[in-house]
């Protein structure tokens, strides 16, 4: 039987490391150094505790009810207890006749060309002895990793700071290194035993000893390096490091979030890969934009100088570098700066290509949205102007595009101030154009309020997959597997309609509703006093909500001229008004589908909840026409003249026509009365409906 050395070193580098350990940490309380004293517990405890759980996770002393022993270990005294108990099996082995006990290996290994089982006869004190071995051989390689190379560094640093080798200092050196090499030794062992399948690795002792000396010259030499290093390098590089990661980071993440997610397949499909190269820079300029005052504002400087009591000097003395760090910060600004601009420029020649491509390209198909009543557009780009003079109308008409110029020209005008040269001969110039920075950041601010990237909201990804509707481009909206795709971010739309009547579609954020219910809705631009009701016209179904308003006073008409309706060119979203909602209201109007067969009656402009309680039953009746109870839907509606109802008209066409492809052409029955005709009116109606007659 083998005698258990391998226990026995195991045990000796445990023991003798873990005390010199606290006694060092002794030594460096009573000088005061209590950070070197926290460091040297904490690297001497944590693999001390996790030694202790390995020897009881591989004994199994848990379930085996043996509470003096796992006492022992919770005091930190396991690994002698095994010890002790290693040697005990071992002298008294062979004494008295024990029982046998096979150790067989599920993998086979090669012999003679041929595949075998191993299985290896031993008795049970081997056995013992085997699993003992097993459990100091990964305990060595726990304190090698976690304890002994983080101490050896740790104490050669504190030797090179302090220009002093104490002699408890150079024995614990001593001891870890040779317990570093000694646990990388056994992993070794521990690797070719699971690669070639083997119970044992025999190593002779000249063999042994030289791989022993190579592994401790090499860590020794890495430690010492990675030490010298550490103590040249100066503090502030540290945190410089830490922003340079950020910005790594930063721009990776926001890189993928744009080019992987789905939500974002057809703005790939719009914009190419541009997109991504856009919005990863703009995130790595919004967190340095935030950075880049900080360095200067000498009051928090004179403030973290004064009360960074617990820090050293030396630590405090870093932040006289503060202008070095702004300027890096800069620079970081402007290639940033350079790339989103680049991309964005990009950006803008596809969308502009895209608005007036001809039709029968996806691209042409995505920019066409929006163009529609109860569409939401990707392309933001609205008017059909081709390049170069669509992209320059695009840079100087929308808030994104100018206020990118503005922020770009003062950024610019900045930096080249700022040279050296500049800056020791001009200083005015210098001065005047760095106050260009609350310039740069108004423009920050509002630079995004135009959301001209959208991504497919997540009720639209439900019902419409990108991957395979991409392909039925021409079908979107026809086919009940591709509806049109709805995109998020979209700015409060206004429809006109006709006979003074405009629509408000405003995006659902955190808003439910139910069928004939209202809101209160507010316009600070017209008053900040008035609050008016007004019958929502939306089903619950649609992921955006709306309102009819009619020109009746000075209000509706200040709605009117300040969401533009008044002019015939495309309104940006800022420079539409600010609206104001407070609601729901009002009891829901869903008994309409207790019935088989219902009545709506409405009279002008009071028809309104009927548009919510008509395309509610439509949407229903696509989802799942079987469990619906409705059948029959009588609709009568009560108006003053032909023009009153004209923006009504195109929902009650569009309910009509897709209730006969479905065959379905009963289902809504629709009957509208005028009461203010006069005799013209009623007699060319008379003429025109006669003539009708006569053709059929």
């Amino acid at each position: 039987m083998k005698f258990p050395g391998s226990v026995l070193v195991s045990l000796f580098l445990f023991v003798g490391e873990t005390g010199t350990a606290l006694y060092l940490s002794s030594t460096y309380r009573s000088a005061g150094d209590r950070i070197w004293q926290a460091l040297t517990l904490l690297f001497a405890l944590l693999p001390c505790v996790l030694v202790q759980f390995n020897l009881v996770f591989i004994h199994r002393d848990v379930s085996r009810d043996r509470p003096l022993v796992l006492l022992l270990h919770i005091l930190q005294l396991g690994p002698i207890v095994r010890c002790v108990e290693v040697f005990y099996i071992y002298f008294h082995a062979g004494r008295f006749e024990e029982p046998y006990v096979s150790i067989t290996k599920k993998r086979q290994m090669p012999k003679d060309g041929h595949s075998e089982e191993v299985e290896k006869e031993v008795g049970q004190a081997e056995g013992k002895l085997f699993t003992h071995r097993s459990a100091f051989s990964r305990a060595s390689v726990i304190q090698a990793f976690l304890g002994s190379a983080p101490q050896l560094t740790l104490q050669l640093y504190i030797c090179v700071l302090q220009q002093e080798i104490t002699a408890a200092r150079g024995i614990f050196m001593v001891l870890s290194l040779l317990s570093i090499v000694y646990g990388a030794l056994r992993c070794n062992i521990l690797a070719i035993k699971i690669k070639y399948d083997d119970y044992d690795v025999s190593v002779k002792a000249a063999a042994y000893l030289c791989i022993f000396l190579w592994r401790s010259f090499e860590i020794a030499t890495r430690v010492v390096v990675l030490v010298l290093f550490s103590s040249v390098l100066q503090i502030w590089v540290l945190p410089v490091l830490v922003w340079l990661g950020l910005n790594a980071f930063l721009f990776w993440w926001y890189y993928r979030v744009y080019d992987v997610p789905v939500k974002y397949h057809y703005s790939r499909k719009l914009l190419g890969s541009a997109l991504a190269w856009a919005r990863a820079p703009a995130a790595c300029l919004n967190f340095n934009c935030l950075l880049i005052l900080l360095p200067v504002c000498r009051n928090l400087l004179s403030f973290l100088r004064g009360s960074s009591a617990c820090c050293s000097t030396r630590i405090r003395r870093q932040l006289d570098r503060n202008l070095t760090f702004h300027k890096m910060v800069a620079w970081m600004i402007a290639l940033h700066t350079a790339i989103h601009t680049i991309a964005h420029l990009f950006n803008v020649e596809r969308c502009v290509d895209g608005r007036v491509e001809a039709k029968g390209t996806i691209q042409a198909a995505l920019s066409d949205l929006g163009d529609k009543t109860g569409e939401t557009y990707l392309n933001f780009v609205r008017k059909k102007i081709p390049n170069p003079e669509g992209g320059l109308y695009v840079a100087f008409t929308y808030l994104a595009g100018l206020s990118g110029v503005i922020i770009t020209l003062a950024l610019i005008l900045i930096i080249t101030s700022s040279t050296k040269t500049i800056r020791r001969s001009y200083f005015e110039v210098f001065w005047y154009t760095h106050h260009l920075f609350v310039v740069f950041f108004i423009g920050l601010v509002i630079h995004g309020a135009g959301r001209i990237v959208r991504g497919q909201t997540d009720e639209s990804l439900k019902e419409h997959n990108p991957h395979t509707c991409e392909k039925n481009f021409t079908q979107w909206g026809k086919i009940s597997s591709c509806p049109i795709p709805q995109f998020a971010g979209n700015p409060p739309m206004v429809v006109n309609h006709p006979f003074k009547t405009f629509e408000l579609q405003m995006m659902k954020k955190g808003f439910k509703m139910e069928v004939g219910q209202y809101i209160f809705v507010q316009c600070p631009t017209v008053s900040h006093l008035e609050w008016h009701p007004f019958t929502l016209t939306s089903a619950p179904e649609e992921d955006y909500f709306s309102i009819h308003i009619r020109i009746v006073g000075d209000w509706t008409e200040g709605v009117f001229n300040a969401c533009g309706c008044d002019k015939q060119e495309f309104q940006e979203a800022w420079k539409l008004p600010k609206i104001l909602v407070d609601g729901p209201f009002g009891t829901a109007s869903e008994d309409v589908f207790s019935y088989e067969t219902v009545m709506l009656v409405g009279a002008g402009i009071g028809v309104t909840p009927f548009a919510s309680v008509l395309k509610s039953v439509w949407y229903k009746y696509c989802n799942d026409a079987t469990s619906l109870r409705l059948k029959k839907i009588y609709f009568y509606w009560l108006c003053r003249d032909t023009h009153a109802f004209e923006w009504f008209a195109d929902l009650l066409q569009s309910l009509e026509n897709q209730m006969q492809e479905r065959d379905n052409a009963q289902f809504l029955s629709y009957n509208i009365y005028l009461t203010g005709w006069d005799e013209s009116q009623a007699t060319h109606f008379t003429v025109h409906h006669d003539e009708e007659q006569r053709c059929d």
